[in-house]
């Protein structure tokens, strides 16, 4: 029973480690990905607000904002039927509403689009930034969404990994357990020595060469 006790422990360690290391890297990947999302989601919206300025010669005034887009004037209509540029405006990622100003003051020949991040405030980096349909905050946006799947991906290879670690070092680790304890050892003694080291080795290193592999 305390051979059986000590094992399941030191497995549960081991899992541990492996899960808080893939809740890491997902919950990184998640956060990126959701700036890619962004990403298209205006440019999505710089699409039907391209058709509304094409069909009503104008953009949505700041005041008038992006709902026209949903619900254009009544006074207007095309063959007798209203537009309607979008089924919905989306809210951002992070639940919250893309921003939206014409006149722009980014873009002073047409309108300002963009996100307040996951901090829904102005300012910020990395994931809290404001991106918009400026400069480069497209690219931006789209970098870290392709960043977000490269690591999500990066995180599911090096798991699998350490599972395949965990898999070979197993039957090294049950051997010498099973080897010092009919030698007269102690069970928490057994659990530790050589076979223990080739257990965690195989087990971390599977991971190590998969990230070095991945980042070629």
């Amino acid at each position: 029973m305390a051979q059986t006790a000590t094992l399941r422990a030191l497995l549960v360690r081991i899992a541990c480690c492996l899960a808080l290391l893939g809740v890491m890297s997902t919950a990184t990947a998640h956060g990126k990905s959701r700036v890619g999302k962004a990403a298209a989601d205006i440019r999505a919206m710089e699409s039907a607000l391209g058709m509304y300025e094409r069909e009503l010669g104008t953009y949505p005034t700041t005041e008038e904002g992006l709902e026209v887009l949903v619900e254009p004037p009544r006074d207007f209509d095309c063959a007798g039927r209203p537009l309607r540029f979008m089924d919905r405006i989306p809210r951002d990622p992070w639940n919250t509403p893309y921003q939206y100003r014409y006149p722009g003051v980014q873009n002073q020949e047409g309108f300002d689009l963009w996100t307040l991040g996951a901090d829904g405030a102005p300012g910020g980096t990395g994931i809290n930034g404001d991106y918009g349909n400026w400069g480069d905050g497209m690219d931006t946006m789209q970098e870290l969404g392709e960043r977000s799947r490269r690591l999500r991906d990066l995180g599911i290879i090096v798991l699998f990994a350490a599972a395949v670690g965990l898999v070979m070092g197993l039957p090294v680790y049950a051997t010498g357990y099973v080897l010092r304890l009919r030698a007269g050892g102690a069970p928490k003694a057994a659990a530790t020595g050589f076979h223990l080291g080739v257990l965690v080795y195989l087990t971390l290193s599977a991971p190590a060469v998969a990230l070095v592999l991945g980042s070629l």
